[in-house]
């Protein structure tokens, strides 16, 4: 019979653990003290101490301390929630794992049994594999380093004056980026993005030349590690970037440089067959196609097929004037190149619409011990185009959820140091994390163990080995009905724009931002003129379908990057980072021009048509807040409707 030594001072926890423990056939040896303790363990041989953090003569680390060598594990019960950080001092005692009052029976039980069954036995297959397994998780990383390294660029892109945040988040990727790369032996890497490190840290070269040294040793080092371990180009299930282009040089280059960021390339034909099923992930449009006009005319189509409404998008041109830019920003895009266009600038452009894109993928956080039970599921994940990061330690968890945003959570049961059960207790207790979708994994078959998942605050529950296909369609239910929730709350039902509290929170931050870069800003108030009479004349109906068309013009119009939002009643709002009144005027007017010529059918069927007027604010001319920009934008669309309506007021004009 296996025989359990209970430990603890807290008499009714005692006789709710050991009466479930006796329930399934363990025998129980208790005891209040560390004396107690100490006498029993002289009479007793047990296959698991239970352990309380306060005994009757003083904290019960202290007696685990004391205990020196031993065979049996230890479960240490905390009295209080404490940081997962502390789980690393209690291991250095030689405790298995930590657990927290109160406790669940059930859960509880199935923590013990997790204990008692023990690890594994490693077995000599896995032994003689463990070098394949090692070439492959160097592979994998390898492919993994282009996007890590666009991140890091585009935080530092502004160079030396970028924000303290962009800079303190850069440090930590580079951190982490020596750590995992030198753990799969890509030591070059791990070397340059160390000196990154340090060029990030409180004292950096003068000038932001080490730094700007480091960043290109870096970049140099991924491309090294690509060349040896990622030769082949795309794998299956890389992004696909769509290249229109009549001339063979730029589509040449553009493939060139695609191939060494794991892209696939295929090129427009001209004809529907390009255009069969959804947008692509990426595109890059040649401005210089013939006839003149059919490069916008592509962009529009992409951005209409499912998917399109958000694809990363950039033009090339010959012609580099306001009006070629103007038009560019209005069906999407978020580059311009002029031509001539060299392999840098495109790898540049290419990796800045990559990360973009990769802010769109839906992202798994798995915390998991098992590194080739991680490398199997990111892969398995990284094919249906679901981005993955994985955690070994739970320990870093918290910082892990801030910085990678998951969709959902994978969380093994039997974690190093710590139940999975409690870090999901955990998460539960806390605001923030509260609607996230969390998926056990365990190799527990029994009720108990699916009982304690949900107990627990589990969404899902599902057995090791995992069956691909099984994991793929649990994953996708939970991160659709999760993102479907978030966009029923954040969407307005009727446009399918952002609803008012959350366009001010986008704001906020793309204010903070445009404070962080020196950047500015434009903010645009829109009203439908006369819709009272729209109502009055042609319906509710009607004037829904003015608000839906108007709605669906804002989405697919712009860069994916802009802030479309409904305000309230006729009323819309739109935010242009990194622009000012003068060009988001100009974008205005051509949305105005087209939603004049949008027919819309009456109660009777009779054909009319609506118009909208408009006023712009800047950022910082107009303030520096949210609440100023938006009175100074409310008060230039009444100048608008003064004026005669159908028509967009900026700064100087009568605003």
């Amino acid at each position: 019979m296996i025989t359990i030594l209970l430990v603890d001072d807290d008499v009714p926890f005692c006789e709710r653990v050991a009466s479930a423990l006796e329930g399934v056939g363990y025998r129980v040896v208790r005891a209040r003290s560390g004396v107690e303790a100490s006498a029993a363990l002289g009479a007793e041989r047990p296959d698991l101490l239970v352990v309380g953090g306060v005994l009757a003569d003083g904290p019960g680390i202290k007696w685990v301390a004391g205990l020196g060598g031993r065979s049996a594990p230890v479960l240490f019960v905390s009295s209080f929630w404490r940081d997962l950080q502390s789980i690393t001092q209690l291991r250095a005692f030689g405790v298995s794992l930590v657990v927290y009052k109160p406790v669940d029976p059930a859960v509880f039980l199935e923590q013990v049994n997790g204990l008692l069954s023990g690890p594994p036995p490693s077995s000599s297959a896995e032994e003689r594999a463990f070098e394949a397994r090692l070439t492959a998780l160097r592979v994998e990383y390898a492919r993994s380093l282009p996007a890590q390294l666009a991140r890091l660029e585009a935080l530092l892109a502004p160079g030396a004056a970028a924000g303290a945040e962009a800079r303190h988040e850069a440090r930590q990727m580079a951190h982490a980026l020596r750590g995992t790369a030198g753990s799969c032996g890509l030591m070059g890497v791990a070397d340059a993005a160390a000196r990154l490190e340090a060029g990030l840290g409180p004292a950096p070269p003068p000038g932001g030349r080490g730094l700007g040294e480091a960043l290109g040793a870096l970049r140099r080092e991924v491309a090294a590690a690509l060349g040896r371990w990622a030769p082949a180009g795309a794998a299956e299930g890389s992004p696909r970037l769509l290249v229109a282009s009549a001339e063979p040089g730029l589509r040449e280059a553009a493939g060139r440089v695609a191939r060494r960021l794991l892209v696939a390339t295929y090129s427009y034909d001209e004809g529907p067959a390009a255009f069969a099923g959804a947008a692509p992930d990426l595109a890059l449009l040649d401005g210089d196609l013939t006839p003149p006009g059919l490069a916008f005319e592509v962009a529009r189509r992409l951005r209409s097929l499912p998917g399109g409404e958000t694809l990363p998008l950039a033009f090339v041109a010959e012609r580099a004037e306001l009006d070629e830019r103007l038009r560019a920003a209005h069906v999407g895009a978020s580059l311009f190149l002029g031509k001539p266009v060299d392999d840098n600038a495109l790898e540049a452009a290419l990796r800045q619409l990559l990360a973009q894109r990769e802010s769109e993928q839906p992202h798994v956080l798995i915390v998991d011990g098992d590194a080739e039970f991680c490398r199997v599921v990111a892969e398995a994940l990284g094919r249906h185009r679901l981005r993955v990061t994985s955690l070994a330690e739970p320990a870093g968890i918290l910082e892990a959820l801030e910085e990678a945003r998951p969709d959902l959570l994978l969380l093994d049961v039997v974690l190093e140091g710590v139940s999975g059960f409690d870090v999901c207790r955990m998460l539960r207790a806390m605001p923030r994390w509260q609607g996230l979708p969390v998926l056990f994994l365990t190799s527990k078959s029994g009720l108990e163990s699916r009982v304690a998942a949900f107990r627990a605050g589990a969404d899902d529950y599902l057995m090791k080995p995992v069956v691909e296909d099984e994991l793929l369609a649990r994953i996708r239910v939970r991160i659709e009905r999760s993102r479907l929730l978030r966009e029923r709350a954040d969407k307005d039902v009727l446009t399918g724009l952002l609803t008012r509290r959350t366009f001010l929170e986008q704001l906020g931050a793309r204010l903070a931002e445009a404070r962080r870069h020196g950047r500015p800003l434009a903010l645009c108030m829109l009203d439908i003129d006369r819709f009272k009479s729209v109502n009055d004349t042609h319906g509710h109906l009607a004037g829904d379908q003015v608000l839906v068309g108007l709605g669906q013009l804002l989405s697919r119009r712009f860069r994916r990057e802009d802030l479309r939002g409904r305000w309230g009643g006729e009323e819309f709002v739109l935010a242009f980072p990194g622009e000012g009144t003068a060009t988001a005027g100009a974008l205005l007017e051509r949305v105005r021009g087209e939603f004049r010529e949008m027919a819309f059918a009456g109660a009777g069927g009779a054909p009319f048509h609506a118009t909208l007027s408009a006023g712009i604010a800047g950022f910082p001319e107009d303030g520096a807040t949210a609440e100023e920009l938006l009175r100074s934008a409310d008060l230039r669309l009444y100048a608008a409707k003064r004026a005669g309506r159908d028509r967009v007021v900026a700064a100087g004009d009568g605003g």
